[in-house]
């Protein structure tokens, strides 16, 4: 039985483009059981997509029709300029695998922005709630873990689901994105469960299959195709993000946690140093200044290194990611002692 004391969602992938698979799964699943959900997604994609770094600002994208100055919803034609590129990002990949809208949540006037998108949101579609969906679980991080690339999403996502009294965090397929060791998110698990923040367990089926491979034959999503190779009885490694990362795929790829973010909120450092951060640059900023390395910051300098993305290596992403981590923390080091 699911926990949640409603049955109206905004269900949101608060993780990333591609997260938006999995939660367009969830909410589809969802449905067959009576609730009434809205897919909604910020507009982030990975640099081998968009190569300008950062989320996509709603005003770069056409055909997107406003709900509030924080949110608007895009159908199957939509796209964004960036750059003079044209990006089809993953929110309308999956709005054309679905033939249905979706809504895009700006993250760019920080936390009291993201909270108003998406209570604008609840209220245009007569919306109980929402649940926030992270898939691979570096939302449970708590801030200096090594192996952390992408915190800073997570951080607001979490930062806004504390603030919405009528909020959930599903937390799908650990380790799938290959960031955080699954046994370390399972230690996180723990502390979480301690102070009784485990609401539930659920998960993707057989029954699911035919909604993922709709939406992947679309959309692209490494984290979430995960899944789909867990259905299809894959069990062994993946090298993921170019080959700079590895996933150990199992049956446990398809187990989804339901948390409660308030208390998932308090044990994460990163949520709550960007809590009060009036933008996103702000944000960035702040995680910066405590030696935090974000996935804004490599998507700066990847895009200063002039390299083509076509011929970005792991070995070429790896060396600029660690040369921006050191380059951050001897800034830091320097800052602490003046």
């Amino acid at each position: 039985m699911l926990p949640f004391k409603n049955k109206k969602y905004l269900v949101l992938a608060i993780g990333g483009g591609g997260d938006v698979v999995s939660a367009a799964v969830i909410a589809k699943s969802m449905e067959k059981i009576g609730f009434k959900t809205v897919i909604g997604s910020i507009a982030w994609e990975r640099f081998v997509v968009d190569p300008m770094p950062g989320p996509i600002p709603l005003d770069n994208i056409i055909g997107c029709r406003d709900i509030s100055r924080y949110a608007c919803i895009v159908n199957r034609d939509s796209y964004a300029l960036r750059g003079g590129r044209k990006i089809v990002f993953q929110a309308v990949n999956v709005a054309r695998a679905l033939n249905t809208e979706i809504v895009v949540i700006d993250i760019y006037e920080g936390v009291k922005g993201y909270r108003r998108g998406v209570e604008s949101v609840i209220n245009y579609y007569g919306l109980d709630g929402v649940i926030g969906v992270d898939v691979g679980g570096d939302v449970l991080a708590y801030g200096f873990e090594e192996n952390l690339w992408s915190p800073l999403a997570d951080a607001l996502g979490l930062a806004m689901l504390n603030k919405i009294s009528d909020s959930y965090l599903i937390v799908h397929s650990l380790g799938s994105d290959g960031e955080l060791p699954i046994d370390y998110l399972h230690k996180r698990l723990s502390i979480i469960a301690k102070n009784n923040g485990l609401l539930g367990i659920t998960g993707f089926s057989s029954e699911t299959r035919g909604i993922l491979e709709n939406i992947l034959y679309y959309a692209e999503s490494e984290a979430s195709k995960i899944s789909l190779y867990a259905l299809n009885g894959f069990m062994g490694k993946l090298g993921i993000r170019r080959g700079t990362r590895t996933v150990e795929v199992t049956p446990y790829s398809l187990v989804s946690f339901i948390l409660d973010p308030r208390i998932v909120f308090g044990e994460s450092l990163v949520a709550r140093v960007v809590d009060k951060a009036s933008s996103f640059m702000e944000a960035r900023l702040m995680l910066n200044s405590i030696g935090i390395y974000t996935e804004y910051d490599l998507e700066e300098d990847i895009y200063s290194s002039n390299i083509p993305v076509e011929e970005l290596t792991s070995e070429a992403i790896l060396k600029i990611r660690l040369e921006g981590i050191k380059r951050l923390r001897e800034l830091v080091s320097i800052n602490d002692h003046t």
